[in-house]
């Protein structure tokens, strides 16, 4: 077992633990606040064509990064497991959501192109993109499960297997009720 992936034996040992799923959620939600960020910063600075393109594109990136813990969250919850997983992340959230939220207070103000730079700057020198890489990294057994699962199609040899069943009990308590009149 990994030092972050630890198996669930009651409730939480640490004050910094939280699910794996949870740790998911906060991270997606952080992505999806910082392409926010870029992308209002590109509409209020849009003079600069060339520095509101790259804010732009930034913020296509954090859209993508959402958009891949949306999927690992889904293969989290699709995908059998052996039990939940806490990871030690809720510390190194809180930063980064300190600093997201700070981020967003300091633009609905306006701010300058400068100050704007450098508060893209310490976000993408934050450890927002190292947490993204470890949850990624902490949900792949999820996603290669669910891979797994469709690659050998599970899916539709369960449903196969459903069906038979239901089919097997309907001759079974349609022979058991005899001809009707």
């Amino acid at each position: 077992m990994s030092f972050y992936r630890q198996a669930w034996h009651g409730s939480c040992s640490k004050e910094g633990d939280m699910y794996l799923r949870e740790a998911l959620i906060e991270c997606r939600g952080l992505e999806d606040e910082i392409a926010g960020v870029y992308e209002r910063l590109a509409a209020a600075h849009g003079s600069d064509r060339k520095l509101a393109r790259l804010w732009q594109r930034m913020a296509r990136d954090e859209r993508l990064h959402a958009r891949i813990l949306s999927a690992l969250l889904a293969a989290e919850e699709v995908a059998e497991d052996d039990g939940p997983f806490l990871v030690d992340l809720r510390q190194r959230i809180a930063r980064a959501r300190k600093l997201v939220d700070r981020t967003c207070r300091r633009i609905r103000s306006g701010i300058s192109t400068e100050e704007a730079v450098e508060l893209v700057k310490a976000i993408e020198e934050s450890e927002i993109n190292g947490l993204f890489c470890e949850v990624v990294e902490l949900a792949k057994p999820a996603l290669e499960r669910l891979l797994a699962m469709v690659g050998k199609g599970g899916v539709l040899a369960h449903h196969e297997r459903t069906l038979t069943r239901l089919r097997t009990r309907a001759r079974h308590e349609h022979s058991e009720a005899g001809p009707t009149s």
